[in-house]
């Protein structure tokens, strides 16, 4: 297929970690890295840094155009649209982000911007992840295949996410309820043998 001859084996252990700034000769995604810059996908959203703003947002019903490959573009599914990030993309070229903190679990980052915009995070979307804007709740949108994003009004913000699995919540609770339990009945059948 004209995939694999542009590409080679699509496999995860034919990948390089980092960011590939110049072509070079390897065996890796590509055949040869020349084809990498050939074929404009080093200015796709996968090449954008971790969070970023949105300076074009495109619906798509079914798969994302291949002749789209604005580095800041945010593709959102149809069935995952909402008004708000209409009114969410507007050019700003003083809008700052900066991360904070990335651990897998939390991500701390603050925003400044003149606009309303749409902030694109390139963690993938689990319906786990919480997410703040200045302590108040906010929704997480998927994005960009597998990514989220968060429409943030103009100001200065400070936005965290969390990732809040619920099932470890109610097993932790089980589990020291069943604790506590074990823990009387050990101590109530200890007692007793000491009275008789």
């Amino acid at each position: 297929s004209d995939f694999e001859k542009t590409f080679g084996n699509w496999s995860m252990y034919n990948k390089e970690f980092g960011t590939i700034t110049k072509a070079k000769t390897y065996p890796s995604l590509f055949k040869s890295n020349q084809q990498y810059f050939s074929s404009g996908l080093n200015n796709t959203f996968i090449r954008s840094a971790f969070a970023y703003k949105a300076q074009k947002l495109i619906i798509y019903t079914d798969s994302i155009a291949a002749s789209e490959n604005d580095s800041l573009t945010c593709f959102v599914n149809k069935k995952n649209w909402r008004i708000e990030l209409a009114q969410s993309v507007k050019a700003d070229s003083t809008a700052s982000i900066k991360l904070i903190k990335a651990d897998p679990n939390q991500i701390t980052l603050e925003s400044a911007s003149n606009e309303d915009y749409l902030l694109v995070i390139k963690q993938n979307y689990y319906k786990y992840w919480k997410a703040a804007v200045d302590g108040n709740a906010a929704v997480t949108i998927p994005c960009n295949y597998t990514f989220m994003c968060i429409p943030v009004v103009k100001g200065k913000h400070h936005i965290s996410l969390s990732y809040e699995p619920g099932i470890i919540k109610k097993l932790s609770l089980i589990n020291l309820v069943m604790f506590l339990l074990l823990l009387s009945f050990n101590i109530s059948t200890s007692l007793k043998r000491k009275t008789n």
